[in-house]
C-alpha cells in the first residue's frame, strides 16, 4: 500500500506497535485457552496424550483424572504483558515444575513446555496481520483503532 501521506508517519508508528502488542496478547491468551482445553482432555499443548496414572496411584487418588487433585494449578494459568512487545504465558502453581520434568516416580506430563517449542507460528502470524492491518485501514480511512 503506498504511503500518500507523511504528516502522520508518528501516529501510524504508534499504531502499529500498539497493534503488535496487541495482537501479541491475544494470540498468548489463545494459546492459553487452547493449552485449557487439552488439559480438560489429559493432553499437552499439541494434544498429545499425557501418561496414564499407574494403577497404584489410581487406586490411592480413587479417580484416574490427570493433574486434577484439586484444580488450582490449571486455575493458575496466566498471560501478562513482560514489555511493549514481549508477553509471558506461565502456570502460577510451582507444583508445574515436576509435571513439566518428571521425578524419578513420577512420569513428565509436560503442559507448557509443547506450546513454548512448537509456538503456532501460522496463528500469531494471522493474529498480527489482521491487528496491524485494521491500524493501518484505521489510520487511512480516520477511524477509531480497536
Amino acid at each position: 500500500m503506498p504511503v500518500n501521506r507523511s504528516d502522520n508517519l508518528r501516529e501510524a508508528e504508534t499504531a502499529i506497535v500498539a497493534a503488535f502488542s496487541t495482537g501479541l496478547l491475544e494470540a498468548a491468551r489463545s494459546e492459553l485457552e487452547r493449552i485449557e482445553r487439552n488439559w480438560d482432555q489429559d493432553k499437552d499443548a499439541l494434544g498429545r496424550s499425557w501418561t496414564p496414572l499407574a494403577e497404584s496411584t489410581i487406586r490411592k487418588k480413587g479417580h484416574s483424572r490427570i493433574l486434577r487433585e484439586s484444580g488450582s494449578m490449571r486455575q493458575s494459568g496466566f498471560v501478562s504483558r513482560s514489555g511493549p512487545n514481549a508477553v509471558t504465558l506461565g502456570i502460577a502453581d510451582p507444583k508445574i515444575q515436576i509435571h513439566e520434568w518428571g521425578t524419578e516416580d513420577i512420569p513428565p506430563r509436560k503442559v507448557l513446555g509443547p506450546a513454548k517449542t512448537h509456538l503456532r507460528a501460522g496463528h500469531l502470524r494471522s493474529v498480527l496481520t489482521k491487528r496491524i492491518a485494521k491500524a493501518i485501514l484505521a489510520l487511512k480511512f480516520g477511524m477509531a483503532i480497536r
